[in-house]
């Protein structure tokens, strides 16, 4: 993981990975209530990588309509 993160720019580190954390964390914390540690991490890096992918292809239509 540290590898991945290095390898990103810190423009792409700051317009994606970062409000992907932040919206994974609120929705983590709100809603993953499972008494789990295991199932709610689980269930945070998913709504993490979805939110990646998510910001990656609006932002990929934004660039292709210009």
């Amino acid at each position: 993981m540290y590898q991945l993160i290095k390898q990103l720019s810190l423009r792409a580190f700051w317009t994606e990975v970062i409000p992907s954390l932040a919206f994974s964390l609120m929705v983590s914390e709100a809603f993953y209530k499972f008494g789990s540690f295991t199932i709610e991490c689980v269930f945070f890096l998913a709504t993490f990588m979805c939110s990646l992918f998510l910001i990656d292809r609006i932002k990929s239509l934004v660039s292709h309509k210009k």
